[in-house]
């Protein structure tokens, strides 16, 4: 029917707008299944900017089917009628299964948004087709502000958080498409990087308005999904990317490319470059050896070769000590080091510690207690042993702080911890240093089993001197100590 007619009908009689028939359903949802009936179900259906003729062609012939639909809803919002929520309950979400055009959708939100709010199950799924019909930004922020009345916050974030890896890989990926018999190629981050190439070269340059809107799309999820909703500003996008523990590693360098300012921009609200933010937050979750691939990938351009940045502070502590404070992996704290080995050496300002005692420290975990007892053995061994490799790597890359200490404590130490170094280390003026050739006579002997000749009296006196501070215990009154003979057999158990 033409509008006119429906519009004089409603005059009419006003009651019929939200009246069932003997089927119980109201005029608006026989409108809403008619709309459905006259789409093209052969064709994707999206409401972004359209990159073909043929999805153009299709968003045409949907607002054009959805005409009676829009204006009865326009209709009821002027009355201030809302849906009713016996018959018109799954209203809502049907139109959001049959690609309502964003108009419509609107329109719906204003008449029915209420439903969203008592009913989560609808809400999860009126979320996920928005995002699955890829409307418009403006849509996706309403819809995200009323679901998320209902939905539990963990759920949202995670499901915004696969959202924007899925948004940007839909535009690193090339899909072509024919249109009047030529192809274009939708990959709009080669896009916008070559466009914004040319701006910062004083040229003049322009991209599709596909390609503008997935760049909104993407400032917009990477905002959302970093809980710093409507701040997508592109000074300090890259802070908000690297805020989210779960930002690709191709989205960050992506980022750093088209905007490479952003890696000096300090954000006016928590003072920290996008290299703190980094060790604070970000740990994208890759497995076998491509965490340190990507680790020291995106760490090269975060710091571009400049080991200014890695002696700046926030809130007092240098990069590294954000890094092992919040439990990074040793591929990601060795590029710190390796631009500046002095910053291995920097006590932490809050603590007074050197970071390899900082390292030694419990590290952070994101498990609660309950989860923390369902963690296999081996996954806390193998936990254990990157802890000892990183401690061991930053006193490998500077060990100025332990001949500090060594200095001091060498007079104290006791015959037994000094004979023992002795023979791996030789002791001079600049403090402790390697012996290279008894280590590998330890190593040997372990390995063998089997004490080597030149070791033999190292090896006897080493046994008289661990009897020797057992004996010096034992006369202490530790308990059950008398009882244990003092035989090769319990030198484990005295040392």
């Amino acid at each position: 029917l033409d509008q006119k007619i429906v519009d004089r009908f409603i005059r009419s009689y006003p009651g019929s707008l939200g009246m069932p028939d003997n089927l119980n359903r109201t005029p608006i949802q026989y409108a809403v299944l008619k709309a459905e009936y006259f789409r093209d179900k052969d064709i994707e259906g999206k409401w972004c900017s359209p990159t073909s003729k043929i999805q153009e062609k299709w968003q045409k012939q949907q607002m054009e089917s959805w005409q009676v639909v829009d204006f009865l809803l326009e209709t009821m919002i002027t009355r201030n009628k809302p849906l009713c929520s016996i018959h018109e309950r799954n209203v809502l979400l049907e139109s959001f299964e049959f690609y309502a055009p964003p108009s419509v959708v609107n329109k719906l939100l204003t008449t029915g948004g209420r439903f969203l709010l008592k009913d989560i199950d609808m809400a999860k799924s009126v979320l996920a087709l928005t995002f699955a019909s890829q409307y418009p930004v403006s849509i996706m922020k309403r819809v995200i502000r009323v679901t998320s009345k209902a939905i539990p916050s963990s759920f949202m974030l995670h499901t915004l958080r696969q959202e924007l890896i899925n948004h940007f890989t839909s535009g690193v990926v090339s899909d072509s498409h024919e249109t009047s018999g030529c192809t274009s190629s939708l990959a709009f981050v080669k896009d916008l990087l070559q466009c914004y190439r040319i701006k910062r070269q004083g040229g003049e340059a322009a991209v599709t308005t596909a390609c503008l809107e997935w760049w909104e799309k993407l400032r917009f999820l990477i905002a959302y999904s970093s809980c710093r909703f409507d701040d997508d500003t592109e000074d300090i996008i890259l802070h908000a990317a690297l805020t989210n523990p779960q930002s690709p590693p191709a989205l960050i360098e992506f980022l750093c490319r088209l905007l490479p300012s952003t890696k000096y921009e300090i954000d006016a609200n928590t003072g920290a470059l996008p290299l703190h933010v980094a060790c604070v937050y970000w740990d994208p979750v890759s497995g076998g050896d491509q965490n340190e691939t990507e680790y020291v990938r995106i760490l090269n351009i975060l710091t571009a070769g400049d080991f200014t940045l890695v002696q700046s502070r926030y809130k007092e502590r240098l990069a590294v000590h954000h890094a092992i404070l919040s439990g990074k992996p040793l591929p990601f704290i060795r590029p710190l080091l390796a631009l500046d080995n002095k910053t291995a050496i920097a006590p932490d300002p809050v603590t007074n510690l050197f970071p390899f005692q900082l390292a030694a420290c419990p590290r952070k975990t994101r498990r609660s207690e309950a989860e923390q007892d369902r963690v296999p053995s081996s996954t806390c061994e193998q936990f254990d042993t990157e802890q000892l490799n990183l401690i061991f790597e930053l006193l490998r890359v500077n060990p100025y702080p332990i001949s500090i200490l060594t200095v001091c404590h060498y007079a104290e130490m006791s015959p037994l911890t000094r004979h023992t170094l002795l023979w791996c280390y030789d002791w001079g003026f600049s403090g402790w240093k390697l012996n290279n050739k008894r280590k590998d006579m330890i190593r040997l002997a372990i390995e063998k089993g089997k004490i080597p000749e030149p070791m033999k009296s190292w090896w006897t006196k080493l046994k008289t001197l661990i009897w020797r501070a057992y004996n010096e215990l034992d006369a202490g009154g530790q308990k059950g100590m008398r009882e244990t003979p003092q035989t090769h057999e319990y030198l484990l158990h005295a040392a």
